[in-house]
């Protein structure tokens, strides 16, 4: 349709042209592009959204069943709009779904470009290096061989519940339900969607343990006074391994005698965990302070003794399975007791939940392994005895 077939104001058409067609980001839906054709969320991938009959037609692959870019969205979108408009003018039908035949193709490339996707966030740091490795993995082993040679029509309901049957039995639940997470991830962002079954399993995860102050204090004793003050260090914040590992002196605030946290180490690499790149603020106990002021002047917090340079982020668990004497990991004997601990002096969950910087409250209480049951179960029966009342009247 023309301006001439059509006569609006060039503002009205202008309106008219634009709520026909846009070219969006395929990952955030916004309309908003770099010179070089790259979304401002980072994401190369467009799509193309085409407003016609009060529906909204959306479209992501170019003619050879590949993402579009910017540059064919931009050409792609003109084509239809081109086709739109001479079928208008000869009164017939436009039929959108001729430009999403392309979109039928094998799954396998889709996850190719989810792959890349991932990487993607990696380089903008969203995720973990560690978390695209196990993504990787994910696929790799247990999604594309069994989804791969499909098309994306063919990816059904029951198709999924028939291979989360099939996944090998011998799985832990949590290595289940993190493929399953991927899996999920991956059909969302294709835009797919088929109703997702859900996971119901006993839950088989191996059972987390803690210890009491002072069995710390006590294995703290067989630990070689080289490595002691950041196993230590460990126990007295609940600091994650990665967390601690990365401290540098700059982030301890002897005036205050308070840490800032947002750095941790994953596959190798020190990254930002915190929003907008503000560290996180948490308080230090004297005992804390104490080992912190001892050890600050470098780069890092605690440098190891030999290398001169940070510890690695397995170096505390082989250090405390080395010498400890408890057959338990580090993590269990430093962030799992460090909550215990305070749920068993009587601090509130909510307070617990701040201190260690759980996001979601019912991970704070996973983390509790209240220790004095023994104290609980003497104190049956020791009533203490209510005095009635005198009767009125």
């Amino acid at each position: 349709m023309t301006q001439a077939q059509f006569p609006l104001t060039n503002r009205v058409f202008r309106k008219y042209a634009w709520d026909m067609g846009k070219v969006r980001c395929s990952t955030c839906g916004k309309a908003e592009w770099s010179n070089k054709g790259v979304c401002t969320c980072g994401n190369p991938h467009a799509r193309i959204d085409l407003w016609y009959q009060g529906k909204t037609h959306y479209f992501y692959k170019n003619n050879e069943g590949g993402s579009l870019d910017y540059r064919e969205a931009v050409a792609l979108l003109g084509k239809i709009q081109t086709e739109l408009d001479d079928c208008r003018k000869k009164g017939i039908p436009f039929f959108p779904e001729k430009y999403k035949e392309v979109e039928k193709r094998k799954l396998s490339v889709k996850l190719d470009e989810y792959l890349v996707h991932k990487e993607l966030q990696v380089e903008k740091r969203r995720i973990h290096p560690s978390s695209l490795i196990a993504i990787n993995g994910h696929v790799e082993q247990y999604i594309r061989p069994s989804f791969g040679h499909l098309n994306e029509e063919e990816l059904t309901k029951s198709v999924v519940s028939n291979w989360l049957d099939a996944l090998p039995h011998q799985l832990k639940r949590k290595t289940r339900i993190n493929i399953y997470i991927t899996f999920k991830s991956f059909v969302h962002w294709m835009g797919h969607t088929v109703g997702l079954p859900k996971i119901d399993e006993d839950d088989d995860s191996e059972i987390r343990q803690a210890i009491s102050y002072e069995e710390q204090q006590e294995a703290l004793q067989r630990i070689p006074e080289r490595h002691r003050d950041i196993i230590e260090f460990g126990m007295e914040t609940g600091l994650r391994p990665g967390e601690l590992v990365t401290l540098q002196s700059i982030d301890f605030n002897p005036m205050k005698g308070i840490l800032y946290v947002g750095w941790t180490l994953s596959g190798g690499v020190e990254i930002n965990t915190t929003k907008g790149g503000k560290r996180v603020e948490i308080p230090l106990s004297d005992r804390a302070r104490e080992i912190a002021e001892k050890n600050m002047g470098g780069e890092y917090l605690f440098t190891h003794w030999y290398t001169g340079t940070r510890y690695g982020i397995n170096a505390p668990n082989k250090i405390w399975r080395r010498f400890s004497g408890y057959n338990l990991c580090y993590y269990e004997a430093s962030r799992h007791s460090f909550v215990s601990q305070l749920v068993d002096d009587g601090v509130g969950m909510l307070q617990i939940k701040t201190l260690a910087r759980h996001s979601d409250i019912r991970t704070t209480q996973r983390y509790s392994h209240p220790m004095r049951g023994r104290d609980a179960l003497n104190s049956r029966g020791r009533v203490i005895e209510i005095k009635k009342g005198r009767k009125e009247g």
